[in-house]
């Protein structure tokens, strides 16, 4: 990364909001044809299907959360839901210590949704336990299933170098002298 890359994604990671509150932690069961509406979604969630789909539909746009695509909900927000294929679906339910930016649904593509689906089950047992430790062990199942995440979608963003190289073309394109050769040596 160069110095003001760097210096963006440290103020990114010092400014970002804290998770203040497990809200619900939970596997659902929904037939195919099971329809629901949410008005002014109450908290933050994510959700995966174990196995099944569910069609979020938000805005006009339809957001398929399935064994293959994590949903991130928006706080704040209406929509709709309704199960296409019969099955389980998960769901991670939080608050943040102050309010994000976030008025539309993120749908993340999943190599390994095993992993995803070992950490809620997980996160799901200490949700209904009683242990002492139980909110810290929250907190380390989310940012654990948060970091999967983030590393999946940093897997399938273009990488950096190509990123630079998009953006030289770009901004070269009236330069007569723009070619693979030039561009190998830029």
């Amino acid at each position: 990364l160069s110095g003001s890359e760097k210096d963006t994604m440290d103020h990114a990671l010092i400014d970002m909001p804290s998770v203040r509150d497990i809200v619900r932690v939970l596997t659902t069961e929904h037939s195919a044809r099971d329809r629901s509406h949410m008005k002014n979604r109450p908290s933050y969630g994510i959700s995966l299907a174990i196995d099944g789909e569910i069609v979020y539909k938000h805005k006009g746009k339809r957001y398929v959360s399935d064994s293959e695509h994590v949903v991130i909900l928006p706080k704040g927000q209406s929509y709709e839901l309704e199960c296409v294929k019969s099955g389980k679906f998960t769901l991670f339910n939080f608050q943040l210590d102050r309010d994000i930016e976030l008025d539309s649904f993120r749908v993340i593509k999943i190599s390994k949704p095993e992993r995803i689906l070992a950490v809620h089950k997980k996160a799901e047992s200490v949700f209904l336990s009683h242990q002492k430790s139980k909110w810290m062990r929250l907190l380390s199942c989310f940012y654990e299933i948060a970091a999967i995440i983030m590393e999946e979608f940093e897997a399938s963003e273009t990488p950096f170098i190509l990123k630079k190289a998009m953006r030289m073309i770009e901004e070269q394109t009236a330069n007569h002298e723009l070619s693979n050769i030039w561009l190998a040596k830029e």
